[in-house]
């Protein structure tokens, strides 16, 4: 049941923004981009990027893909172009009780301060840069072990 639940939250926020191309989803409309999406991840406030999420998912392949299938993150914020980082929950629950497109959700939530995650926050967030091979995020760059000695 946990698995299909966490499937569900992460096809929806692909899923209600699918209508838009995969590189940084713009409407004019609403003037809003989405940019990162942030994580949280053994006790670690992490983002990455929507188009590397979007192509995971697509592709069902790399680093990114087995993150968020075998991993167990939690969606915890919508990263906007600027700089603005919309709460994903409060997000999803306008999505499935209003009729409103997703980003003209994302605008006015953006505009909401009770919906935003305080920059304080989101200044601890750190940038995932790879995946080990079990799709474990690091964050810096990778530690490569040295071989001191060859018997």
């Amino acid at each position: 049941m946990k698995q299909s639940t966490k499937w569900m939250s992460i096809s929806a926020i692909a899923a209600t923004i699918a209508i838009t191309p995969v590189h940084a989803t713009t409407v004019d409309a609403a003037e809003v981009s989405i940019e990162n999406l942030s994580f949280s991840y053994d006790g670690q406030d992490l983002y990455k990027s929507y188009n590397d999420f979007s192509r995971a998912l697509i592709t069902k392949s790399g680093g990114m893909y087995k993150f968020v299938s075998e991993q167990d993150p939690v969606i915890q914020s919508i990263g906007l172009g600027d700089g603005t980082y919309v709460d994903y929950t409060k997000f999803a629950k306008q999505v499935i009780t209003t009729s409103k497109d997703p980003l003209t959700i994302l605008e006015e939530l953006s505009q909401d301060p009770e919906s935003t995650v305080p920059s304080s926050d989101v200044s601890n967030y750190e940038e995932i840069t790879g995946f080990d091979p079990e799709g474990v995020p690091y964050t810096g760059e990778a530690v490569v072990p040295v071989v001191t000695d060859i018997y």
